[in-house]
């Protein structure tokens, strides 16, 4: 979001409240509050706090899977650490592995679709 604000003008897209704590989420954008976000975006969901992978902080974007929140970037192969977002992906034990690593260590894995 590379544009210029007024001091006064930068506000949350939905409740027009200026925002706390500097926390700004983004989308298509536009800027909103987290409560806004949230209802709007997330269907008044919480977002998630860290990413299962890194532990960090999540801000914008994740992927839910093996009962957590990750970053995009987070959510690879424990093997080989391929991406697995958006792919197929087997789990071992709440543990991620992709086909190729499944398949190879012909582990006792269960297949789930991204």
């Amino acid at each position: 979001m590379n544009l210029k604000w007024h001091v006064k003008c930068f506000a949350c897209t939905e409740c027009m409240q200026p925002f706390e704590q500097g926390r700004v989420y983004v989308n298509q954008g536009k800027p909103y509050c987290l409560k806004d976000y949230e209802k709007k975006f997330l269907g008044g969901k919480k977002k998630p706090k860290n990413c299962k992978g890194c532990n960090k902080d999540i801000v914008n974007r994740w992927v839910e899977a093996l009962g957590g929140s990750w970053h995009p970037e987070c959510f690879i192969c424990s093997q080989c650490s391929s991406q697995l977002h958006g792919n197929s992906f087997f789990k071992e034990e709440e543990i991620p592995f992709c086909a190729k690593c499944a398949h190879e260590a012909n582990r006792q894995c269960t297949s789930v679709e991204s």
